[in-house]
């Protein structure tokens, strides 16, 4: 068991370097002041049973698992975070979509685009590949798949421009 003056001594001769350890591994001045405080808050509630000479190593394990449980949680949060906004921001596009121009456009491609402009479109915009990738994929020239783009593109500004 740990007495109030053994608790003390080891506060004052490891606190600053657990600090250091911790501000290290967070880059954060006061998360990593709580986390330090934190594990001497457990140190002295759990009493732990430790070896008068391993309480330091202890300290510093402890300090480090608490820096690697803070970083996971701030990651999972982060990662929550940004989550919640990109819905945010779906739901607000979703709000100002035009789905029935949207289905205008579909059926324009699937009608009115000759074939071969139409699998060039798709493969560019759909499949988000490369002009050199479609010209391998339909077996021609990049020039030739440039110009079923730039007419596939013509075509729909022209049937589209006023909406």
């Amino acid at each position: 068991m740990i007495t109030a003056s053994e608790f003390e001594q080891h506060f004052r001769e490891n606190f600053d370097q657990l600090f250091k350890l911790a501000n290290f591994m967070l880059n954060d001045v006061e998360e990593s002041r709580d986390v330090v405080h934190e594990v001497f808050a457990q140190l002295w509630e759990k009493q732990p049973q430790i070896e008068s000479g391993k309480i330091r190593e202890y300290l510093l394990r402890a300090t480090h698992n608490r820096c690697l449980n803070s970083i996971k949680h701030k990651g999972k949060f982060d990662a929550l975070h940004e989550s919640y906004l990109n819905e945010l921001k779906y739901n607000s596009l979703a709000d100002s979509f035009d789905f029935e121009l949207w289905k205008q456009i579909q059926e324009f491609i699937q009608t009115d685009i000759p074939p071969r402009t139409r699998e060039a479109l798709d493969i560019v915009f759909g499949e988000q590949l490369s002009y050199r990738e479609a010209a391998e994929r339909m077996k021609v020239g990049i020039e030739t798949i440039n110009k079923h783009i730039v007419t596939g593109l013509r075509l729909l500004r022209k049937r589209f421009k006023k909406e």
